[in-house]
């Protein structure tokens, strides 16, 4: 009995340890959903809706594994979307105006892996983000020479994240993952733009293929 328990243990050392030497590289694309912002200004009457459509990004990530169960990742992605901007004044409907969304996510997360070993492994993690380098721009927004960008806040904030593992061999594995930022930024607009914030709270899916050493 002592020796089955000391052989387990003897396994469990190695595990870690050859896990503990293993490290992955990936690369994944990915499209995102995106919360949507109101806003009533009601000196005039007027309301505003700001709704956001996915549109295809991309990433990298690197991956060290502590042990069977844990890793930690990081990675670095750009977030896009197409805005669409609707408004009503006096509940009579305007034409909406479209702006492009683009942003700059880097974040690092821990990762539990519940099935630790075999071909299909998921993991749930959390961790922390910073979003930043975005902009809103669109041919509708004037300013005096043409079409004008609206910047957001940078800002470091909180993740939940899961996904599944899948191996294809040893050395390279596809991962379909989602991940849940919490986002909402400040704009830099002027006290008379009915807009000062936007909430985003990216909600990612990603597919993209890793390779270990």
């Amino acid at each position: 009995m002592r020796f089955r328990i000391f052989v387990s243990l003897v396994v469990l050392l190695l595990t870690a340890s050859l896990y503990a030497q293993t490290n992955e590289i990936g690369v994944f694309v990915n499209h995102s959903s995106f919360s949507s912002s109101s806003e009533t200004d009601p000196t005039i009457p007027l309301t505003g809706t700001v709704k956001i459509d996915s549109k295809a990004g991309y990433g990298i990530s690197f991956n060290h594994y502590f042990s069977s169960n844990f890793a930690i990742q990081f990675s670095g992605q750009t977030i896009r979307g197409k805005a669409r901007l609707g408004t009503s004044v006096a509940g009579v409907n305007l034409p909406e105006a479209d702006a492009t969304l683009d942003m700059k996510q880097y974040d690092a997360a821990l990762r539990w892996y519940v099935i630790p070993s075999g071909s299909f492994r998921p993991y749930v993690g959390a961790g922390i983000a910073w979003i930043g380098s975005g902009k809103l721009k669109s041919d509708v927004v004037q300013s005096g020479t043409g079409a004008k960008s609206i910047g957001l806040e940078n800002k470091t904030t909180w993740l939940a994240a899961g996904g599944i593992d899948f191996s294809v061999s040893p050395q390279v594995t596809i991962t379909l993952a989602g991940k849940y930022t919490h986002y909402t930024a400040e704009l830099d607009t002027t006290p008379d733009d009915l807009f000062h914030n936007l909430k985003f709270n990216p909600l990612t899916i990603a597919a993209g293929i890793g390779y270990r050493f």
